[in-house]
């Protein structure tokens, strides 16, 4: 499995902070991976979120976007989706998006200052599909 660097951890105000895990090791694997990616590029925010893909956590897709009636081209963070057989998106909770994407990238943000806070949208899905 790939290593974990950074934890999610949802904030009491709805926001999603994503926090560099501490030691030097992680700090060094983040550099490289932004070094061989491209500083500041989705691909190299996305290899450092790679264990959060893995257990749960997804991007929303741009057809997924569409189906929610989202009009932001930045990258769309959730754990709370509902889809079908063939995995066309159902319903979604609450997603997550870095608000200043346009200005600041999340993984340079998490690299320099050790986190990033994504903004929140929408209410949890509830257990029994409504």
């Amino acid at each position: 499995m790939t290593q974990q660097l950074v934890d999610f951890v949802k904030q009491p105000d709805g926001r999603l902070r994503i926090q560099r895990l501490s030691g030097q090791d992680v700090t060094d694997v983040i550099a490289e991976i932004q070094a061989r990616c491209g500083r500041g590029t989705d691909n190299a925010y996305l290899e450092v979120i790679e264990y959060q893909l893995q257990t749960g956590w997804e991007v929303l897709s741009e057809d997924d976007k569409l189906a929610r009636g989202d009009l932001y081209s930045g990258l769309i963070l959730t754990d709370d989706t509902r889809r079908d057989e063939r995995g066309d998106l159902l319903a979604s909770g609450r997603v997550y998006y870095y608000n200043s994407y346009a200005l600041r990238s999340e993984i340079n943000e998490i690299e320099t200052a050790g986190f990033v806070i994504l903004d929140g949208n929408g209410d949890p899905l509830l257990p029994d599909g409504g």
